[in-house]
């Protein structure tokens, strides 16, 4: 799992001085996802919203392996149908350290079935977070939890460091190298405006 000091999102956002904040949502309440069906968290219709944002952490509780969790997100991401308790155990991912890893017994009490995100996902303007149900029947999901981190504001391009802090400018350039023409125009304005309030210091000190 990542937490701040190493998430390369976040970090960029506590370097930019954005206001972000952590959105963290444990449920340990039992309710029914129907058959073939899913159930949107933290209720019907959510959507999560923000300039950019990372699900960190994402978690549920089951009584049965077709169960599971689905998140969908811009730019073009949707895991479907395919982070089930039983899809990851037959892919070799169960009780074990994987980005999706499901636990089963007996590394969980008998009849209890669970799947663990915990690899850091990065979005922009949305995401929506779900638990599915694979089977014919309804199953139960026992709880769930997620831990999101969204950006409060947005990433202006003109949100721009101090003309003499090159290495920021630098590390800027090579994580956002879109910004080139927007920084070099920003820097020649203020370069010219610098170089004209000098000459004026220098005429009217001559004077």
């Amino acid at each position: 799992m990542s937490l701040t000091g190493v998430s390369p999102l976040i970090t960029d956002w506590m370097r930019l001085g954005l206001k972000w904040k952590y959105i963290w949502f444990p449920k340990m309440a039992p309710f029914t996802i129907p058959a073939r069906g899913q159930v949107q968290l933290p209720s019907q219709d959510y959507t999560f919203t923000a300039p950019e944002g990372v699900v960190i952490t994402f978690n549920g509780v089951f009584d049965h392996p077709h169960c599971g969790i689905r998140f969908e997100c811009s730019p073009n991401l949707d895991t479907g149908d395919l982070f089930t308790v039983l899809n990851m155990t037959f892919f070799g991912n169960a009780n074990m350290p994987f980005y999706i890893t499901a636990l089963i017994p007996p590394a969980t009490p008998p009849g209890v079935y669970s799947i663990i995100l915990s690899k850091e996902w990065g979005w922009k303007e949305w995401t929506r977070l779900y638990v599915i149900n694979n089977d014919s029947v309804p199953h139960t999901c026992l709880g769930f939890a997620y831990l999101i981190a969204i950006l409060d504001e947005p990433r202006p391009d003109d949100r721009l460091v101090p003309l003499r802090d090159t290495a920021r400018v630098q590390q800027m350039l090579e994580l956002y190298p879109e910004l080139r023409g927007p920084l070099r125009a920003k820097y020649a304005e203020e370069a010219e405006q610098f170089i004209k309030d000098l000459r004026l210091k220098v005429k009217l000190e001559a004077d």
